[in-house]
Formats: structure tokens, C-alpha cells, sequence
């Protein structure tokens, strides 16, 4: 008798404690109105899916019940509903469709995570949050309504949602995540909001359906991978300010025709448009873009008129004054978007004496009282003992010292232009 006794107290003194827990944290449980069991927190007014509560007695029919639909009400008990919580709906593969309440501002890290016959919701004009993975792998999802309000969509928020074939963001939109639309393979239509600033890597990676896209003024980086993948891309409008393509951006996008690039751009990476075998640069004549394309043997379109690596000469010329540098100590070259030339020939053609020090690997020129002076393998050049930080600084290229032709040229008060279709540089000063 004493033993049950004492079994017994231990069972109260559990539940008394599991419900001391619960009070502590702020989690209750809530019935919604169709069965379906879920806890909600009084502090964090999140919700979380628990389970469905059968009320037949029939067991065969219990566990083949659907939740055609389930509605979240804007309140339970009091306590207002403003959050969908992490992994609330993960992998319940019965929802078919969430009627979210106008309450709703976050939807959390893999809240919707694998729901395979999940395929419909609208967003309300509250949310501002899409949190990673919140809808990754929801395979029937197709139609989706996006709030008026909405700023950030998470790192792969809708990765491998393969039934979405339109996605039209709302201008309040600034941020999308790496990989969101990842794998979104029957994406053929995308209207990013005209505020959107960030999208991350890999964002429509693996896109095999989409055609064309344009990409909102105000970003500045188009992160590696970005349309890696979109066999059936076409046309991309790159927006204007864009200063920076990276990895991989337009890897195997076999049917990309044209792009034009603007001439805010100053770096493209070298495997930018690898596998994109068919693409055309449209950009400013002289631009960085123009250049790049060239050295990738891309063909590239100033104006009317279409450049390719065949119309421009291999070599460099550079000419002072109108008369033309003959280099007998190597020839100029490019590195890192910056025409390199050698020492002592540029230095003498711009009436500076040239002086070397082996020992510190340390050129000095002299023009009057102008005095220049740059170490091999610095960034830092001095004019008139003043510092000046240089992109590429001296280098020693097949044994012959190279320096930056623009900087050199500017420390003695002369100015440079660059044609890029016939790679020549005309100082005059």
C-alpha cells in the first residue's frame, strides 16, 4: 500500500512539475476547430503544430484523415498569434493549404519544411519575415501570395519548391537569401521588387525554366552562382551601379544571348559566363566590361558596332605626346584590370630620371621637384613624400621591372585616355 502510495505522489509531483515548465516557459496547448492539436507561448506568441486529435472511434478512418486545410486563428485563449515558430509544420505531408491570420509578422526557420501536399498560401500584409528553409522542399506548392510588407525572404526559403511557376515580389522586398529559389525548376517568370539590394548566392540556381529576368537598381553584387544553372535563361538586365559579378554567376547558361553589363562595373570574375557559350556583352565602349570580354575572346557590342578578339591587336601601345614608346625591356600587360608597362622606358618618356635601388627593390624618378617613388610589391607609391595607395603595385614580370602606367603618369601632372578597340594609352601633359 505504501509503495502505490509512493508511486502515486511521484506521478503528481511530475505533473506538477511538467506544469510548473509549461507556466515557466509560456507554452499551452489549444484545439484548433477542426481537430488539429497545436501549442502556442504567451510570451513569444508563436505557434507550433502537435498533432491531430481524433474524436472517432472508428481507428481505419482516423489515420487516413487529410487535413484538407487548416485556418490559424489570430488569437487563442486570449494570447495573439504573431508568429509561425521553427519546424511548426515540418514535414507534415497531410496540410494542403494554411489560411494564415492578418496577425502573422514571422514565419520561422523550416516551418513548412518538406509539407508535400502543401500548395497553396497568402502571405498577410504583417509578415516581414521569411526564415530559412521555411518552405524547402513543399513539392505542391505553387501559388503563393506575397504581403505588401515583407523585407526579408531567408536562405533557401523555397529551395526545391518545384511546382512554383511565377514569383512576383512586392517592392517592400530588400533582401533574398542564398540558394531561396534554388532547384525552383518550373520558375519561368520573376519580378523582384524595385527595392531589393541583396540577393544571395546560388538564389535561382538550377531555374531550368526561367527565360529572362531583370534585376532592380540599388544592387550592388551579384553573389556567385546566382543564375547557375538556368539552361533556358535568355535575357538578363544587369541594374545600373552593379559594381561587382562573381563566381559563377551565369555557369552553363547555354541559352543566355545577351547581357548587358553597365560601366559601374570595375570586377568580373573569370568564371562568370563559363558554359554560357552563346552569350553577347553589350556595354559602353572602353568600359571594364568591354576589356573583360575581350580577354575572355567573348563577343562584346559598343553602339552599333561588334568587337571581338579577332579587330583588336595583342599588344599594348602607349604614346606620349604623340610619340610612340618602343619598349626594349618587355612589353606592357594587364593585370587585375590595370595596364602595367616597363620602368625605366615610361619613367624617361615622361622626362623623369630614374633611379635604382636594389637592395630595397625601390625605383625612384625625378622631374624638377617632383619626386615619384615605388618598392616592388607595395601598394604604396610616394609623390613628393606624400602616400598614395596603388590597385596593382610595381611587380617584376619575366625579369623586367613593370609599373602602373596610370599612376606614374597622374604623380607628374599628366593625363591618360584608353581606347579599348585599338588597346592604346595617349598620355598628353
Amino acid at each position: 500500500m505504501k509503495r502505490k502510495f509512493a508511486v502515486l505522489m511521484t506521478a503528481v509531483m511530475l505533473m506538477s512539475c511538467v506544469s510548473s515548465v509549461s507556466a515557466a516557459t509560456g507554452w499551452q496547448e489549444g484545439t484548433l476547430p477542426n481537430g488539429f492539436e497545436v501549442e502556442y507561448n504567451t510570451k513569444t506568441h508563436e505557434i507550433h503544430a502537435k498533432g491531430y486529435m481524433s474524436k472517432t472511434s472508428d481507428t481505419a478512418v482516423s489515420r487516413t484523415i487529410k487535413f484538407i486545410s487548416i485556418d490559424i486563428p489570430s488569437q487563442i485563449d486570449g494570447t495573439a498569434i504573431t508568429a509561425i515558430g521553427e519546424k511548426a509544420f515540418t514535414d507534415y505531408d497531410e496540410i494542403e493549404s494554411v489560411t494564415l491570420p492578418a496577425s502573422i509578422e514571422t514565419i520561422g526557420k523550416q516551418a513548412f519544411w518538406g509539407a508535400d501536399s502543401f500548395s497553396r498560401i497568402s502571405l498577410p500584409n504583417a509578415l516581414t519575415t521569411i526564415g530559412e528553409s521555411a518552405f524547402e522542399s513543399c513539392d505542391s506548392l505553387a501559388n503563393i501570395g506575397f504581403g505588401n510588407d515583407l523585407r526579408t525572404i531567408g536562405a533557401r526559403a523555397f529551395k526545391n519548391c518545384k511546382a512554383i511557376t511565377t514569383l512576383s515580389l512586392p517592392d517592400s522586398v530588400e533582401s533574398i537569401g542564398a540558394n531561396a529559389f534554388e532547384g525552383c525548376r518550373a520558375l519561368s517568370t520573376v519580378k523582384l521588387g524595385t527595392k531589393v539590394n541583396e540577393v544571395g548566392g546560388g538564389a535561382f540556381k538550377d531555374c531550368k525554366a526561367l527565360k529572362s529576368v531583370v534585376l532592380p537598381d540599388g544592387m550592388t553584387t551579384l553573389k556567385s552562382n546566382t543564375f547557375d544553372g538556368c539552361s533556358a535563361l535568355e535575357n538578363v538586365t544587369l541594374p545600373n551601379g552593379l559594381k561587382t559579378i562573381e563566381n559563377a554567376v551565369f555557369n552553363d547558361c547555354d541559352a543566355l544571348r545577351k547581357v548587358y553589363i553597365p560601366a559601374t562595373v570595375k570586377t568580373i570574375s573569370k568564371t562568370a559566363f563559363d558554359g554560357a557559350e552563346n552569350v553577347t556583352i553589350y556595354c559602353k565602349n572602353g568600359s571594364y566590361a568591354q576589356q573583360y570580354a575581350l580577354e575572355k575572346k567573348l563577343p562584346v557590342v559598343t553602339g552599333e558596332e561588334i568587337v571581338t578578339d579577332e579587330t583588336v591587336p595583342d599588344h599594348i601601345t602607349v604614346i606620349v605626346n604623340g610619340e610612340k614608346i618602343n619598349f626594349k625591356n618587355g612589353q606592357p600587360v594587364i593585370v587585375d584590370s590595370r595596364t602595367l608597362v616597363p620602368m625605366r622606358e615610361i619613367f624617361e618618356a615622361l622626362g623623369l630620371v630614374v633611379d635604382w635601388d636594389a637592395e630595397t627593390k625601390t625605383v625612384t624618378g625625378k622631374k624638377g621637384v617632383t619626386d615619384v617613388s615605388l618598392t616592388i610589391g607595395s601598394s604604396k607609391m610616394f609623390v613628393d613624400g606624400l602616400e598614395q595607395k596603388i590597385d596593382v603595385p610595381a611587380q617584376i614580370i619575366d625579369g623586367s621591372t613593370m609599373v602602373p602606367l596610370r599612376a606614374i603618369s597622374n604623380s607628374v601632372g599628366c593625363k591618360i585616355t584608353w581606347d579599348q578597340n585599338t588597346r592604346t594609352a595617349n598620355i598628353t601633359g
